[in-house]
């Protein structure tokens, strides 16, 4: 059956990127990897931070680093084939920061239409050649409408860590290099989203009993500090809820400074997964995974 919605775009919401999931993003039966999604979300994101703030003041050029995930949910699966449409919109702006509302929408070609898969705001952060935050010169700016009113957006019940400490068992550990690189030589915020997503849906599978796991939310992501070439960076996972067909898994990035030793968090949040079956529907977790 034909699939009849389709995005509404404005003057304000374009449509920023149009790609197509490779067989190397995949998971499983041709399910694109939720962390590649998020990873070209940030892309996007980024993309219209950086047009937004260089419009207002070229001096600084459009310099902007992530500092936030809010309301992330992911609707539909995304699989090989689909062409991946992701839109954006300026939703608020603080004297540093812009929000971003993003939307993928996937143009599935067997089903002749378009749906939407997922959506949630980034939150970026105006900085100088120091990496110091500077002021945001288009507060005024007409085309630029503020959507979303400051506080909004971050669910209920997400908690961000204030621990000195790592919580959790380390699940994974990586030393990104130059290939990982945003323009500011940093560590691309979408890499750490992504390498999050496979430590965190690794140890959802395991709390779920060996089922597939499908990445449904993304609550309180924070990023604190940069990741840069040569740190050696740990992710600590942590059961934080567990429902009938649900896992919450608190994750945390850890930096071991390359040079320095000095070990210091630069990211968290709370990923949310359901467990699946072969056909994607949600099954009890306590029940046996199909072979």
């Amino acid at each position: 059956m034909p699939i009849h919605t389709r995005p509404r775009v404005t003057q304000d919401k374009i449509l920023t990127f149009q790609l197509q999931p490779m067989p190397a993003d995949t998971v499983t039966e041709n399910r694109v990897s939720a962390g590649w999604l998020l990873s070209e979300m940030d892309k996007a994101s980024g993309r219209r931070a950086h047009e937004y703030i260089y419009a207002g003041d070229k001096a600084h050029q459009g310099r902007a680093v992530t500092v936030g995930i809010d309301a992330m949910v992911f609707k539909k699966p995304l699989f090989v084939g689909d062409l991946v449409k992701i839109f954006t919109e300026v939703a608020r702006q603080g004297r540093s920061s812009v929000t971003i509302k993003t939307e993928v929408w996937a143009d599935r070609r067997s089903a002749r239409g378009v749906e939407m898969v997922t959506e949630g705001l980034f939150t970026f952060v105006a900085i100088d050649a120091q990496r110091k935050p500077v002021e945001i010169l288009t507060n005024n700016n007409a085309q630029n409408p503020v959507l979303v009113p400051p506080g909004a957006g971050r669910k209920a019940g997400a908690v961000v860590s204030q621990s000195l400490t790592p919580l959790g068992n380390a699940a994974l550990v990586l030393t990104p290099d130059q290939r990982n690189t945003n323009a500011l030589g940093d560590i691309f915020g979408g890499w750490l989203l992504s390498r999050m997503d496979d430590a965190a849906s690794g140890f959802a599978t395991q709390i779920a009993g060996g089922h597939r796991v499908a990445n449904v939310a993304l609550d309180a992501m924070t990023f604190h500090k940069p990741v840069l070439v040569g740190d050696e960076v740990t992710f600590y996972t942590q059961l934080s809820r567990l429902g009938k067909t649900s896992v919450s898994v608190n994750i945390e990035a850890w930096a071991r400074r390359s040079g320095t030793g000095l070990h210091e968090k630069v990211t968290e949040g709370l990923f949310t997964y359901v467990a699946v079956d072969n056909a994607l529907k949600p099954v009890p977790i306590g029940a046996s995974p199909a072979p």
